[in-house]
């Protein structure tokens, strides 16, 4: 592989790797190109929705490849986020929404914990916690209120339960395509507006303890490790996870 394309800041090994599968094999190859294009192209090649913030990285690197004097802010890739896009975060109360949820949860399920749990311990969770008989009896005997997160369309989901002092958050999930815009900050944002209005003073989760991606979202977004939990989830399978805060005034 070509080293001249690492020169451009922010381009490590994979999107310099997958910019000469592309057929971008200088600096000067990506002179005027669209990222968008580029995207949409990597996202076919990759069979499936690439990580949104490999757009930032092509957004960032053609404007490198362009510009005879490039701003310094303009080097660092997040400064080419989407302009953030109206969110809503709507209860589910009725049957449609939930199983809304529930097809979005296999899918996301499926492809978030791929590499991190079995294929049979994903399947029987998705059965026993987040099909739609489930959420119905979660719902009405747990105490969990869940929410469709919208942006065009639905793109994710959370559950939540409001205890005595604070609100567990049990689940939180995106579409792979909406990751990296800053929905699960917002998403947050909303839960301790929650916790103002109802007089709470944190927030707590759970999460995997080899799910390094989302253990460093919720580090950045001010939650710590606890402690650690290890609990059995019936049909032979358990959960091996860290307890997770973040304090709200």
């Amino acid at each position: 592989m070509s080293t001249e394309l690492r020169r451009i800041p922010g381009v490590g090994e994979r999107a310099a790797s997958r910019l000469e599968e592309l057929g971008y094999t200088t600096i000067a190859s990506l002179k005027g190109q669209d990222p968008e294009e580029i995207y949409n192209r990597d996202c076919l090649l990759e069979g499936a929705p690439v990580d949104r913030r490999q757009l930032y990285v092509y957004r960032c690197a053609v404007y490198f490849a362009s510009t005879e004097h490039p701003d310094p802010e303009k080097l660092k890739w997040w400064n080419w986020k989407d302009q953030p896009q109206p969110v809503s975060f709507i209860p589910a109360v009725q049957k449609s929404q939930l199983q809304t949820i529930s097809r979005l949860a296999d899918i996301i399920w499926h492809e978030h914990y791929r590499g991190i749990l079995s294929d049979e311990q994903i399947d029987y969770m998705v059965k026993n916690f987040q099909s739609f008989d489930a959420m119905c009896e979660q719902r009405k005997n747990e105490g969990y209120q869940y929410f469709l997160i919208r942006l065009e369309e639905d793109v994710g989901y959370m559950a939540l339960k409001l205890e005595e002092n604070r609100i567990f958050l049990s689940k939180l999930y995106l579409s792979r395509q909406a990751r990296g815009q800053g929905l699960a900050s917002r998403a947050i944002a909303y839960i301790e507006d929650m916790c103002r209005e109802n007089g709470l003073g944190g927030i707590w989760l759970t999460v995997n303890r080899y799910n390094q991606d989302s253990i460093a979202v919720y580090e950045h977004l001010g939650f710590r490790r606890a402690y650690e939990s290890k609990t059995d989830i019936g049909g032979g399978f358990f959960m091996d996870d860290y307890i997770m805060e973040k304090e709200v005034s």
